[in-house]
């Protein structure tokens, strides 16, 4: 990886990406408790991190479908060739967008709420 992009960024862009990762598992429960399946909320969660990391071990192409690959960055670019197979850019438009979606079902799920003005 450091043949590509320094420690710092390769800490930066990992620190990011977790950061996105973590928010995006966060607003699938937060979504799963406004409409009170607390337990599927978790289970996708669960599901979404194991396949993630079997995708990521074994290297299938279809990793990229889950989060998890999105959040490590050597897995952008090819071992030894050090050619990139999928680019950062997308990583971020892919969990950044995630979550602005995952945001936006949660506001319309609140809305049958009361909120104490």
């Amino acid at each position: 990886l450091y043949q590509q992009m320094g420690l710092g960024t390769a800490l930066l862009h990992s620190a990011c990406m977790m950061y996105l990762h973590f928010l995006l598992l966060s607003m699938v429960i937060l979504w799963s408790f406004l409409l009170q399946k607390k337990y599927a909320g978790i289970l996708a969660d669960g599901f979404l991190i194991i396949l993630g990391a079997v995708t990521c071990e074994v290297q299938l192409p279809a990793m990229w479908v889950f989060p998890m690959p999105h959040t490590v960055p050597w897995l952008h670019y090819e071992e030894y060739l050090s050619a990139m197979v999928f680019p950062m850019w997308a990583s971020y438009l892919y969990l950044g967008g995630g979550c602005a979606a995952l945001v936006t079902a949660c506001f319309v799920a609140a809305r049958r709420y009361q909120v104490l003005s």
